[in-house]
This record gives structure tokens, C-alpha cells and sequence, in this order.
């Protein structure tokens, strides 16, 4: 019952999360299952390999850099999910399962995929055309004398 709640004010919480991973283990099929048809963007999924490998999978990428952690002043948790990722997968490790699941979904996903992606590039091309507009109203100001 805990984890369900905690689900439930998860999505209250964030319900601009278009993703929500649950594990397909323990009661993982049990919360899908009451939720799925309440909550939108549910995706079950299936770890590979021992927590100490999932998170070992994307080191490199870490350590290069290319994993964007927010400051404490934006997430106050950023501290105690530090410390748990330094010792994951010792217990506690919710967090770390949950940032290993989050990075096997996520980055192997082209910016192609997602969705803002198509909204930029629309909203790019609306600016070049906002200055050819610009550009040729002034190419006729400046032939009229106006």
C-alpha cells in the first residue's frame, strides 16, 4: 500500500512527467495494474542484470559529463541521492534503481525522439521567417522613403 501511495503522489506531484518507469517485479504488475487506465504514460519495464551492473552501464557517461544533476537549490534531494548513488547498490537504493532505469530508457533515445524536439525546430523556423518578414519590410520602407 505504501508504494502505491507514494506512486499516486508522485503523479499528483509531477503530472508533467510524460514517463513514469515502474519495475516489473515485487508489486511493480500490482501498481501498473491499478493505475494504467488513471494515469497516462506508464511504462513497465524489465531490468537486466544486477543493480551493480545496470548502474555500472552508464558510468563512462557520468564521468564524462553528459549527465545533467541539478543544483540543491533547485532539487533538495540532489544531496541524499548523491550519497546514495556513491554507495549504491548498499541499501538504500531506490533512488539509484530509479536513476539507472531512468538513463537505460532515456539515453539511448535520439533528440529525435523527443517530443519538444519537433516544437523548437518549428519554433526556430517561425523566428527565420519573423526576420525575412522583418528584412523585406524594410527593403520596402527603404525603396518606398517611408
Amino acid at each position: 500500500m505504501e508504494t502505491k501511495e507514494a506512486f499516486a503522489g508522485f503523479c499528483a506531484k509531477w503530472p508533467q512527467a510524460r514517463v513514469k518507469l515502474i519495475e516489473n517485479k515485487a508489486n511493480g504488475p500490482a501498481i501498473y495494474s491499478d493505475f494504467r487506465s488513471k494515469t497516462f504514460g506508464i511504462i513497465l519495464v524489465d531490468p537486466e542484470g544486477s543493480k551493480l551492473s545496470r548502474a555500472e552501464r552508464h558510468t563512462s557517461t557520468a564521468e564524462a559529463g553528459q549527465i545533467w544533476l541539478p543544483s540543491e537549490q533547485l532539487a533538495p534531494w540532489i544531496t541524499e541521492w548523491r550519497h546514495e548513488m556513491q554507495h549504491y547498490p548498499s541499501e538504500p537504493n531506490d533512488r539509484g534503481d530509479a536513476g539507472s532505469q531512468a538513463w537505460d530508457y532515456l539515453l539511448p533515445r535520439q533528440l529525435a525522439d523527443d517530443p519538444l524536439t519537433e516544437e523548437r525546430k518549428e519554433r526556430a523556423r517561425r523566428q527565420r521567417l519573423a526576420k525575412r518578414v522583418q528584412q523585406q519590410q524594410k527593403m520596402t520602407w527603404s525603396r518606398t522613403g517611408a
